[in-house]
């Protein structure tokens, strides 16, 4: 597992060297202050249905781990319906 990245871009690259799982997400927490020190940041939503076309269009067995900015139940069941594994 490698992670985490903030950009679909990245999901592609590792996943084309055979990484079996990539986290995906930076500074969506209430926690993080990634976002703020350093600027980068990728709406999580985004990230992780991005990176599943790109594994679908590239036949990709890279699983996507969306970490972070969960706040209950249903968001989990949005990263999933989004293509998370």
């Amino acid at each position: 597992m490698i992670g985490n990245i903030a950009n679909p871009k990245t999901y592609e690259k590792y996943a084309q060297i055979g990484v079996d799982f990539i986290r995906v997400g930076i500074g969506g927490g209430s926690g993080c202050l990634t976002s703020a020190n350093t600027g980068v940041h990728y709406p999580m939503a985004s990230l992780i249905h991005e990176c599943y076309q790109i594994k679908n269009t590239g036949g990709y067995k890279t699983k996507i781990v969306a970490d972070g900015g969960f706040r209950n139940f249903d968001d989990v069941i949005k990263a999933l319906m989004l293509g998370a594994d």
